[in-house]
């Protein structure tokens, strides 16, 4: 990073702790959707679940650097595929007062929308490990996304993290930074009159699905 933009975040964060992955969060919601935006506009359902997919993965990342004592575990289900669950991926996902959710959620009520259930997703989640239901976000009746959760961390972690580590590099700050990702697609997408809760219930169901996911061996 340019020394004299480094030393700007150094001197904001003072007053703004998360400056950093506010700023990343940014940077990955407008390059997404430059990338996404054809003559049509963008896909609502596709970018929702690639955010929410790419917020999945930065909690399982972020879980390796917990540093309070939370842990993970791999489970494996009857069909022998295996999957993590554990406090240190829920706390940035759903539990620290900036997660994921907490953003996403606070988000959708600030433009006047209602949250989806969190513990209903985190059951739904769990209740179909190893089944044809998971990994398939609940998209409103009538519609769907052109990506899965899976395919869409294949395809667009490498470069979303890039971007995250240029601003923010602690991994700890992923998760943050896509939670304010997120916040700026509900902000984006509330003036339409978009289902503000369909929007955070497939961001939801997309992260729960790749924070169980583990990521490839580099």
């Amino acid at each position: 990073m340019d020394a004299d933009l480094e030393a700007q975040f150094v001197a904001r964060e003072a007053n703004d702790p998360l400056v950093r992955p506010a700023t990343a969060g940014s940077a990955v919601f407008e390059r997404l959707l430059e990338s996404l935006t054809d003559e049509r506009g963008v896909h609502l359902e596709t970018i929702t679940t690639i955010l929410g997919a790419l917020a999945g993965r930065a909690c399982r990342v972020a879980a390796d650097s917990d540093d309070a004592g939370r842990t993970f575990a791999r489970v494996e289900t009857t069909d022998g595929e295996g999957y993590t669950l554990g406090d240190a991926i829920n706390w940035p996902l759903a539990e620290s007062p900036t997660s994921v959710w907490a953003i996403l959620a606070g988000a959708v009520v600030e433009q006047g929308g209602t949250p989806p259930d969190l513990a209903e997703a985190f059951r739904h989640s769990v209740q179909t490990l190893g089944g044809p239901e998971f990994g398939i976000p609940r998209y409103t009746a009538g519609t769907r996304s052109s990506i899965t959760p899976a395919a869409a961390v294949a395809t667009f972690w490498p470069p979303a993290i890039a971007l995250i580590e240029h601003v923010a590099p602690d991994p700890r700050h992923a998760p943050i930074a896509l939670g304010f990702a997120l916040k700026r697609l509900v902000e984006a997408a509330a003036p339409g009159g978009a289902d503000l809760e369909a929007i955070a219930r497939v961001a939801l169901d997309s992260a729960l699905t790749t924070a169980k996911l583990e990521p490839p061996v580099s």
